[in-house]
């Protein structure tokens, strides 16, 4: 074991069947039937084939992360909207035939399932999960506003209860509430705008509640007839409560609504799942794969042979202290360095060519195995020009141009490098990809030229410090390409 390395190891291997209680029942269902069933139950009225795809991935990963949630009542997953609404009746052709193109899909972070939580409309804006269950503080669940729910979302709510009566809910749910409450309002909002906080003052005290545990209460008392969600404004009139909101469900991961808003404007399931989870990554890993993690300073290292990929991590965190440096960070980023056990496992969980020895996504970095590009001489430059373009995307504003960013890990990385890495378009055979390649390969080129050229007219340290600040206005960009790598 490597000085200072910390060394966990964990089995992924996605079920063969998943128990479920069923109309009263403990059924064994085929993982993929479960899925087929849950997409029935929870998105049947889909016109889009691939927000159904989407859908399925999102519910087989949920099935996945979440399997065993029942377990102390001898079933994993319930049929209701506690875990995923089964709904074994409605499986038709269509949504049986979207379940199979995405057959053993899972969304992953840091090499387990994500935690793929889904709402039926989030009103234009999600939720963060942290706000809703403590322990999902994840940075795929954060969140963002959704164009494509506004788009398509016409949902208005108003919903009113007796002052007596929602007391009664709450005090039924084991929470504190007056008999005879006074006032009512929303002490604190979620960046998202929902009710985070809740004042309630009567009897002489005044109390306070997170705004999803009455949303809860209320739900298990009245069903969805109740607050449909925490996204309103709340006041009383005599002795009622009247609550007048938007949006259907908790508000978190991927929008129903916008999911299909998106299926129908043409976007591919791929791309739907990239929105509402990003820094995630879908793809497959053999079903028998034991991942261990081996830990540095700034790198954790996922790989199903440590033996071999082990020695890997020293000669990565240097030269990720190297890249950090050149690109001006006064610290490196943690990074997830992930090296799969063959070329297809890498293309499953990437969908990148063969051709493609590594891809960055953020901090998230996935490799081909190890004795692949070493035995094309291709293992120290990928890692080299993949912790640049790490260090890069960490120091780089938002809106600074692609091309930039790939020519500049070009420019950096150094022309021995750069060769290196271009060699690798040698190896895919098939016309449709050596089309793409070829492209790619262009493009990549003419980022570095370009790059190249605004090193000579202004100066190393002030084109690196573009980075942070982002291009003038005056820096004639117009040649500039419009990669189709999309990072």
């Amino acid at each position: 074991m490597l000085a200072g390395v910390v060394f966990t190891a964990s089995l992924v291997a996605a079920p063969a069947t998943v128990r479920v209680q069923l109309h009263g029942k403990k059924v064994n269902m085929p993982l993929e039937q479960y899925v087929a069933a849950t997409v029935a139950g929870e998105s049947r009225s889909f016109q889009s084939d691939e927000a159904l795809k989407a859908m399925a991935v999102a519910a087989r990963t949920y099935a996945v992360h979440f399997l065993g949630r029942h377990r102390g009542q001898g079933f994993d997953m319930c049929e209701g909207t506690h875990c995923q609404r089964v709904d074994v009746q409605h499986v038709t052709p269509r949504i049986a035939e979207m379940v199979r193109q995405t057959a053993g899909e899972l969304l992953w972070y840091r090499g387990q399932p994500a935690m793929t939580y889904y709402t039926q409309d989030c009103g234009g804006q999600s939720e963060d999960a942290n706000n809703i269950w403590p322990a999902s503080d994840v940075p795929y669940l954060k969140t963002h506003t959704d164009p494509y729910c506004k788009r398509k979302s016409d949902l208005h709510w108003h919903w009113e209860a007796s002052a007596e009566d929602l007391s009664s809910v709450m005090q039924g749910a084991g929470l504190h509430a007056p008999r005879n409450t006074e006032k009512f309002f929303i002490a604190q909002r979620a960046p998202s705008g929902r009710a985070l906080w809740l004042s309630m003052f009567g009897d002489g005290k005044t109390m306070r509640i997170k705004g999803a545990s009455l949303r809860l209460a209320v739900i298990s008392n009245l069903g969805r007839a109740g607050l449909p969600s925490d996204r309103y404004n709340v006041g009383i009139e005599g002795d009622r409560l009247i609550f007048e909101g938007s949006g259907f469900g908790h508000g978190v991961g991927m929008c129903q609504k916008g999911a299909e808003e998106m299926g129908l404007e043409d976007h591919t399931y791929r791309e739907i799942l990239a929105f509402y989870y990003p820094g995630t990554t879908l793809g497959k890993i053999p079903q028998t794969a034991v991942w261990s993690e081996l830990s540095g300073e700034y790198i954790t290292l996922s790989t199903t042979q440590p033996w071999v990929d082990g020695a890997l991590l020293a000669s990565a965190e240097r030269q990720l202290q190297i890249a950090a440096a050149r690109v001006g960070l006064n610290r490196p980023p943690h990074i997830s360095l992930r090296i799969y056990p063959t070329v297809e496992a890498f293309r499953e969980a990437t969908g990148e060519v063969a051709s493609t020895p590594a891809r960055t996504s953020g901090q998230q970095i996935h490799m081909q195995p190890v004795s692949i590009l070493r035995s094309q001489g291709l293992l120290e430059a990928t890692l080299q020009r993949e912790l640049l373009l790490a260090a890069v995307e960490q120091r780089a504003v938002p809106m600074l141009p692609v091309w930039f960013r790939d020519g500049l890990v070009s420019y950096l990385a150094g022309p021995f490098a750069h060769r290196q890495i271009e060699a690798a378009f040698d190896f895919e055979t098939t016309l449709l990809q050596r089309t793409t390649v070829e492209r790619i390969r262009f493009e990549q080129k003419d980022a570095l030229q370009q790059v190249t050229d605004l090193m000579r007219n202004y100066g190393q340290q002030t084109v690196i410090g573009w980075l942070k600040k982002g291009m003038p206005r005056d820096v004639d960009a117009t040649k500039s390409p419009q990669l189709a790598l999309n990072r």
